[in-house]
């Protein structure tokens, strides 16, 4: 049906506007002529429905109507039955658009004409704060296909009636609900992963504590000021990130500025992690590989602190200011944290390439230490700080590793992956992130801290 009206629409008299009204369907068709300077609005009202509305704005009108006249139709269904996805259904009606060049069947315009397209909701007893934007994208045959959200986002504008998304193409659009069923599903998640922050938190204040307490009793060698400098920055880097992770859970967070400012610091946080753990394994390789080439405290430093936070800085920033409009690209509708459709991938590229790194450098490490000439080559107070060294390594890139690696296959294979294997992946990748978000702290407590013969005698002492 959808490409049979969306063919009927195309074949319609080049400058004819049409207005169609049935109670389960209703086709609206409008001409702009060359550079125009109007804004396309149209209505459709349904009964059991709230009014729903599509606009295109005059900007956009007029990039599209340079030099040639265009035909806009859309078509609105409430009878279409479209498979749920899920524990999500259709929660409303279902949109479907046109807009090609007059004179020219075949040519569509740019993919990257923003509508904006307000939904009325059905059934008010689901969970609306799990609603989603999507279109069906079709099979290559124009037959099969399944509900897809690429290119589409909802915005935070929208109100208890109604749903707004912002898209870039014109397919069949619908918004999906989940059932209060999901409800308790999330409950549980969210137990779990405040449970593990909580612990890391409090794991990391003691762990920069005792890093303040026993610095200048420990730090007798530039690679021993290098280990200990890198834990301080890494354990402070994750302690701010957990806590703006946390601080999702506050109602002040549901203000769109602190939100964002929170989506910003977390995306900011934890790119810093990953790249203090990209300097410490690149410093560990250096010890090892280049035995008689030491470094000296100011190229370390400065690499270090470049490294570490000049760099996510900059990724961060840049992500902010490419995906600041339209509004509601940025962050996730209803969590402080990228959106998945762009700006997420401004964290999965960095974070997973150094992941690879580090553990290829973990594979180098560890068949240099298997040399007995290493061992002779290194002075015995460096080569003890080399193995501490390699001991917090060890722990936490196999432990970020792995549970990001869970993430990576819920966000890839979302929309590939069975209901039910989703949902068991789901609560394996959150009772590891509390694992992990339990351990990334306790774990550089003990293998930073506890696991080191001078930092525990110092501690003692103390």
């Amino acid at each position: 049906i959808l490409k049979s009206i969306e063919t009927f629409s195309d074949l319609l008299q080049e400058n004819a506007t049409l207005n169609i009204n049935f109670s389960n369907v209703q086709l609206k068709r409008s001409i702009f002529e060359n550079n125009s300077v109007l804004d396309y609005t149209e209505k459709f009202t349904f009964e059991n429905f709230s009014e729903a509305q599509i606009n295109i704005s005059k900007p956009q009108i007029l990039n599209l109507t340079e030099n040639v006249s265009i035909a806009i139709t859309f078509t609105a269904y409430t009878d279409l039955q479209f498979p749920s996805e899920g524990t999500k259904q259709v929660n409303s009606f279902i949109q479907s658009g046109t807009i090609k060049i007059v004179g020219n069947v075949t040519e569509k315009v740019s993919d990257s004409t923003e509508i904006k397209m307000q939904f009325g909701i059905k059934d008010y007893s689901l969970n609306q704060t799990s609603a989603r934007c999507v279109f069906w994208k079709f099979e290559e045959d124009g037959k099969g296909g399944n509900w897809s959200e690429e290119g589409c986002f909802k915005s935070p504008n929208g109100t208890n009636e109604t749903v707004i998304c912002i898209c870039n193409h014109t397919t069949p659009f619908t918004v999906l609900m989940s059932s209060k069923m999901d409800l308790e599903d999330n409950d549980l998640l969210e137990l779990i992963t405040h449970l593990g922050l909580g612990v890391s938190i409090g794991s990391l204040c003691i762990c920069i504590f005792i890093e303040i307490l026993v610095w200048k009793s420990v730090v007798k060698s530039s690679i021993s000021h290098f280990r200990h400098m890198s834990t301080v920055n890494i354990a402070f880097c994750l302690l701010v990130a957990d806590a703006c992770f946390l601080a999702n859970s506050f109602d002040f967070a549901k203000d769109a500025k602190i939100c964002r400012a929170i989506t910003f610091l977390s995306h900011f946080f934890y790119l810093s992690l990953f790249f203090w753990s990209f300097c410490q394994s690149m410093m560990l390789f250096h010890q090892l590989v280049f035995l008689f080439h030491h470094l000296r405290k100011r190229v370390y430093m400065s690499f270090s602190f470049v490294t570490g936070y000049i760099f996510p800085l900059v990724i961060a920033i840049g992500t902010f200011i490419k995906f600041f409009h339209p509004e509601g690209s940025y962050r996730m509708e209803g969590a402080c944290w990228l959106h998945r459709n762009g700006p997420i991938y401004a964290f999965i590229v960095p974070a997973g390439t150094i992941i690879i790194i580090n553990l290829c450098i973990l594979i180098v490490v560890i068949a240099k230490l298997s040399r007995p000439s290493v061992s002779d080559g290194s002075k015995a107070e460096e080569k003890d700080t080399v193995k501490n060294i390699l001991k917090a390594v060890l722990v936490l890139t196999p432990v970020f590793g792995l549970t990001w690696a869970l993430g990576f296959v819920l966000f890839f294979g979302a929309e590939t992956l069975d209901k039910d294997l989703r949902k068991y992946i789901g609560y394996a990748f959150a009772g590891m992130n509390a694992f992990q978000s339990y351990f990334k702290g306790f774990f550089i407590l003990v293998a930073c801290c506890f696991a080191e013969r001078k930092v525990r005698n110092c501690s003692k002492s103390n």
